[in-house]
């Protein structure tokens, strides 16, 4: 049992890791292709199109993973307690890329205010148009939506430890936490819609993000993503280091982050 609970988690860990590596080299090759190719629109989309496939690709293998132990990817070791905080089911909220955009476009037209009103126009982000902007506040609205009646489900599915049979099951028990069939059978469909979860988080997760980059141009999707990735990466790093000066792992290795 201790073995095969250990080589799950290698495969968890080498997975994540692979999708760590993988974020590092589409982050290298967005900020060469935002370089070299800024007015080279196909390029560019090809680009994104790419990194796309890439969640894409991790979902698929977040969901066969998954359906062995759920439970792990919704509170994952191999995450910093910082990146764990951050999370929900599993991975960010779909709605906070929009909120990154909303970000972006504030900053960077303060940073560049006096090159607007020279006529200066590159096509990043702080040049969203207002239909553009029209249809980020749509998909927002909508994302929302989706994120409360999942949220509202995992609301019910967690209450729902307290009630029938688990809660009777406890209450008969001669012994505390004893093994028990009737709790391994409530447990394992209480698992499975865990999964379920999870899979519809994770799908949410992907398809926001794949509408939101249909919305903007090339660059600016290439923008966002570049920002997207730095975020993520640091997040992990910073968490480490933290982790490490609380005394919360014991090496660099010890947190064996979130997804996109």
């Amino acid at each position: 049992m201790a073995a095969a609970s250990s080589s799950r988690y290698t495969r968890y860990l080498s997975s994540f890791n692979e999708w760590l590596t993988q974020q590092q080299q589409d982050l290298e090759e967005l900020i060469h292709g935002a370089a070299s190719y800024a007015n080279d629109p196909a390029k560019l989309r090809a680009l994104v199109d790419k990194n796309i496939r890439h969640f894409e690709e991790y979902r698929e293998i977040r969901l066969q993973l998954s359906q062995q132990d759920a439970p792990a990817f919704l509170c994952p070791v191999w995450c910093t307690t910082l990146e764990n905080s951050l999370l929900w089911i599993g991975g960010c909220r779909p709605s906070m890329a929009i909120r990154l955009v909303y970000s972006l476009v504030g900053t960077e037209l303060d940073a560049r205010f006096e090159q607007y009103l020279k006529g200066e126009r590159k096509g990043t982000l702080s040049e969203i148009s207002s239909a553009q902007m029209e249809q980020i506040n749509s998909l927002h609205m909508k994302i929302l939506r989706e994120e409360d009646k999942i949220s509202s489900r995992m609301a019910s599915l967690q209450e729902d430890v307290v009630d029938e049979p688990l809660a009777t099951i406890a209450k008969e028990l001669s012994h505390v936490g004893e093994p028990s069939e009737k709790a391994d059978k409530a447990l394992a469909g209480h698992v499975t819609s865990l999964g379920v979860m999870l899979s519809e988080a994770d799908k949410l997760r992907v398809s926001s993000f794949k509408e939101l980059t249909e919305i903007l141009t090339p660059l600016q999707a290439v923008d966002m993503l570049i920002c997207t990735k730095k975020l993520h990466l640091s997040l992990r790093k910073w968490g480490k280091r933290w982790d490490l000066e609380k005394g919360n792992c014991s090496s660099d290795d010890g947190h064996a982050s979130s997804y996109p």
